[in-house]
């Protein structure tokens, strides 16, 4: 089975840990029709990836739909996101939602270069295995213009890299995903 590097942000994995994905979770007073589409979305759940940017359940929906600003600087990072999914669903349906992915690397020395670019460098690097594996460059993921960033995420979903950019090739992981070790 294909081994990759994941670096563990939370703190929270363990070797033998199998990651799945979770079910679509909302906070209390989260409107019934959003819960409703959510988990037509994503029916099978979420990595926590998709969890932190397609849920964004740190701010209630309610609040959300009340006041945009209480959302903050994300939600440049939620749109972009979003409108890479779109992308993926209208021509690349062979291809893993991110929303539904574990992220890694494939080697130890890229994690550790992740990691550190990350601001975190106590964040712990773990070693793990999945049978089904993307490759695509992370620098195409940056918001521009509407334009560049439709063109850009179908370069990220055709397997392409960044124009004038050494890529940064991420893998992402279908879950069932194992956690092997620990590599610090």
């Amino acid at each position: 089975m294909p081994r990759f590097f994941h670096v563990d942000r939370a703190g929270l994995l363990l070797p033998g840990q199998l990651l799945v994905m979770n079910p679509v979770a909302l906070n209390a007073g989260t409107p019934p029709e959003f819960v409703a589409h959510a988990n037509a979305m994503f029916p099978n759940g979420l990595s926590e990836h998709g969890r932190r940017y397609f849920l964004n359940s740190s701010i209630p929906a309610a609040l959300a739909i009340a006041d945009p600003k209480a959302r903050g600087e994300r939600v440049g990072d939620e749109m972009l996101e979003l409108m890479f999914e779109l992308t993926r669903r209208a021509s690349y349906l062979d291809r893993p939602s991110r929303f539904e992915s574990v992220f890694a690397w494939k080697t130890l020395a890229e994690a550790k270069a992740f990691r550190a670019r990350g601001g975190n460098s106590a964040a712990k690097i773990v070693r793990v295995e999945a049978d089904d594996a993307f490759r695509a460059d992370m620098n195409l993921l940056s918001m521009a213009t509407t334009l560049v960033v439709s063109y850009y995420s179908h370069q990220y979903w055709s397997g392409r890299r960044a124009p004038a950019a050494n890529p940064t090739w991420e893998y992402l992981l279908r879950p069932p995903v194992r956690v092997v070790s620990v590599e610090r």
